[in-house]
């Protein structure tokens, strides 16, 4: 599926990510005052991975989201989040099990 991210000033792209987020923290950080208003942000996916803070990660994702679109000069449409291969092979995996959860640590 192709998406149209419009017109924009600059285009800002964001890599894998892999659970990190302690990293991506600093990376918004550091991006925050930079973005203008007809920029875009897009994430190129693989939020999940090898980290072990995915959660923290997809929190920081979002909230980082929610915080530029509270900003008057940025809408929704300019924050972009593709599916990497680590989101594929977690939806295969849910599509295939008929379930999804969170995997649990394996006792002793």
């Amino acid at each position: 599926m192709l998406v149209s991210i419009g017109e924009a000033k600059q285009i800002w792209a964001v890599g894998a990510v892999f659970g990190q987020a302690r990293t991506l923290q600093r990376l918004h950080a550091e991006l925050e005052p930079r973005l203008a208003g007809a920029d875009r942000l897009v994430y190129l996916g693989n939020y999940m991975g090898f980290g072990a803070a995915v959660v923290e990660t997809l929190d920081e994702l979002l909230a980082f989201r929610r915080h530029l679109i509270e900003r008057r000069d940025w809408q929704p449409e300019q924050f972009v989040a593709l599916r990497g291969a680590q989101e594929e092979m977690g939806s295969s995996c849910c599509r295939s099990s008929g379930r999804c959860s969170r995997p649990r640590p394996s006792p002793g």
